[in-house]
């Protein structure tokens, strides 16, 4: 579930007419939701059982590959 003040921000930054391209606002705000996603569905709770290498482990696979994949250009988004 991505965070509230997080979607507020992004929808008044939309409503201000940005500079910045559409799509690109589109991938930060689908990235930023991807990751909320994560870190509330996984991460957090690992962490709450103290399940560090399984923390570790979850980052490394999922959020390393996604933010990999968004520098090269290929859609790293699974």
């Amino acid at each position: 579930m991505p965070s509230r003040s997080f979607t507020t921000a992004m929808a008044a930054y939309r409503d201000s007419g940005p500079p910045a391209d559409r799509q690109l606002v589109d991938d930060l705000q689908t990235g930023w939701d991807a990751y909320a996603d994560v870190a509330a569905s996984r991460l957090i709770p690992a962490g709450n059982r103290n399940a560090l290498i399984e923390w570790a482990g979850i980052r490394d696979r999922e959020e390393t590959a996604r933010a990999t994949g968004r520098l090269s250009g290929t859609a790293g988004t699974g």
